[in-house]
């Protein structure tokens, strides 16, 4: 024998929270970056909901991303993938630098260690390396957490 429990006075009946869900559709909306926010749009409370959004609920999680898929490419930004992969070459590339000055190794093999122009360059690959490395490293991490969130508001995980 199961017990039903019954709501506090300040908290709706079940069957008020079903029909509060049942007014509420969720809806991909691309904002100006390209990006895309889950928003809940409450329907009208007559219930005669229209035919589109029927049809946006309807639509099945694979077939969201795919949509998904093709509005980021449209908006012309770069994944987040790219982001971690340019900050590890930069990243790779200023530390290089560090250790050619301190040994003073030709720069790829192409500038010499005597020339004038050997600690200017070295010294901005180190100077802008590492900064330009974080700042793309925090991109990517940015673009991988509005990833992860947006999977989740996807798969029903508020």
């Amino acid at each position: 024998m199961t017990f039903q429990r019954y709501p506090r006075r300040d908290q709706p009946h079940h069957h008020e929270q079903q029909q509060q869900q049942q007014r509420k559709v969720s809806v991909l909306k691309r904002t100006t970056r390209g990006h895309f926010l889950a928003t809940m749009m409450a329907t009208s409370n007559d219930g005669n909901e229209s035919s589109k959004e029927e049809e946006k609920e309807d639509i099945p999680p694979w077939e969201r991303r795919e949509m998904e898929k093709k509005l980021s490419k449209e908006s012309g930004e770069f994944p987040w993938p790219v982001f971690l992969l340019g900050s590890l070459i930069t990243l790779l590339a200023a530390t290089g630098s560090v250790f050619e000055w301190t040994f003073s190794k030709p720069i790829f093999g192409v500038v010499d260690a005597s020339s004038g122009m050997y600690k200017p360059i070295l010294g901005w690959f180190i100077v802008t390396g590492f900064p330009l490395s974080a700042i793309l490293w925090t991109k990517g991490i940015e673009g991988a957490n509005k990833a992860s969130e947006l999977t989740d508001k996807m798969d029903g995980y508020d």
